[in-house]
């Protein structure tokens, strides 16, 4: 402060200083007396008594404890100690808000109601951010309903998961495309976000068809199976083809894997039921001359057909399939569809020829003797005696008179 005396030619303050004017600089409320002489050598005397008044104590106080904000962020700083208030941003409010992209120093000019001035100053460090990335076990993030896929998180020191997960590494199993979301937070705090979409593949729908209805085959039998819905199959019997044919020898049970262009995979299975052949048997025939009377067929199971040359129904007619050997079958179909045979001969004889050569009384006149020409090797008489010639020749003697 400038202190200035007037009225004389010289000055003496109290100070000890001789000039009109003085500065002062009290620490304290302090009385300044000047004695004032003119050039006759009178003089007079004047006080003054400056008051000291106290600096505001400025200060500051910052929404983050420790001054350090992530980049992108805001830190609010507030003001105290005075009436008015000038940033070096030049705002004069108490409170500011700002956000720095690098580290900086803000002053704050605080000023009381009498006027007096203090400064204070506070430095904001600006932590950069995270560089958050996702890696994953599949390449193109593509799946097949019903497979998982691995997300692995990286750039800090902890995460979070949009599924709640909070770990760096993540399996899901998402069922409809999905996006997954991590933040990322390193050890100042700051975070980063990153994000990947999970593309889902609806698999193909398998199915397998054959060429019999209901799937059942009699034992030694085939059957067909195709399988459609994709574009690549494999058996569980090996085969890679959409179509196989198989000849199963009990009950079995195929599975295919079907494939489509995605590499999404279902699978469909068909059970082959195989039903045992029935057990035939068909007693042999009695051989028969042409003439002889029809002859009844016996079976088992009953309830099969009998077929061949001669046979009606049931029954084999000797005259009727004439003569030779004959082939005699007899089917029997089950109650599941399965037939088995079983096959008899029988051989039909031609009717002996006997022809009448010669016929004479014998000495006693009692008796004749006859012979015969035949074509059978063995004759029998109701009377007499038979003698075989050979030949086809046969002489029946001691035949009563009067026999036929």
């Amino acid at each position: 402060m400038t202190l200035t005396a007037s009225g004389g030619a010289f000055y003496q303050w109290s100070n000890g200083e001789t000039t009109a004017a003085i500065n002062v600089a009290p620490l304290s409320n302090t009385s300044y007396l000047v004695t004032v002489t003119d050039a006759a050598g009178c003089t007079d005397a004047e006080s003054v008594s400056v008051t000291v008044n106290p600096l505001p104590d400025a200060g500051i106080v910052s929404s983050d404890s420790d001054n350090a904000i992530c980049n992108g962020e805001s830190i609010t700083l507030t003001a105290s100690g005075g009436t008015t208030y000038l940033w070096s941003t030049n705002e004069n409010t108490a409170t500011v808000t700002l956000t720095p992209t690098a580290n900086a120093t803000y002053f704050v000019t605080v000023t009381d109601a009498n006027g007096c001035t203090d400064a204070e100053s506070v430095s904001v460090t600006i932590n950069d951010l995270p560089a958050a990335s996702i890696s994953s076990n599949d390449a193109d993030n593509v799946l097949c309903l019903g497979d998982s896929l691995t997300l692995t998180a990286a750039g800090g020191t902890s995460y979070l998961w949009s599924n709640g997960t909070a770990a760096s590494t993540v399996t899901v199993a998402p069922t409809a495309n999905t996006t997954y979301i991590v933040t990322v937070t390193d050890i100042n705090g700051c975070t980063d976000t990153e994000s990947v979409a999970v593309v889902i593949n609806t698999p193909p729908n398998a199915v397998v068809n054959s060429n019999d209805s209901d799937n059942a085959i009699c034992a030694g039998e085939s059957i067909t199976l195709t399988a459609a819905g994709g574009t690549a199959y494999t058996w569980s019997s090996g085969e890679m083809t959409a179509s196989i044919t198989v000849t199963p020898s009990s009950d079995m049970t195929y599975i295919v894997t079907v494939t489509d262009t995605a590499g999404c995979t279902d699978t469909e299975s068909v059970a082959v039921t195989v039903n045992a052949l029935p057990t035939v048997s068909f007693t042999d025939p009695t051989d028969a001359c042409a003439d002889a009377a029809a002859q009844s067929l016996t079976a088992s199971p009953a309830g099969g057909t009998f077929s061949g040359q001669g046979v009606t129904g049931d029954d084999f007619d000797p005259s009727v399939a004439g003569v030779g050997t004959h082939i005699l079958t007899y089917t029997f179909i089950s109650a599941a569809g399965c037939t088995e045979t079983a096959v008899q001969d029988i051989e039909v004889f031609a009717n002996p020829v006997l022809a009448l050569a010669s016929a004479e009384c014998e000495p006693d006149l009692q008796t004749y003797e006859a012979v015969v020409n035949t074509s059978v090797t063995t004759v029998s008489s109701t009377a007499g005696t038979v003698t075989n010639n050979g030949n086809g020749t046969f002489t029946i003697s001691n035949i009563p008179s009067g026999t036929n």
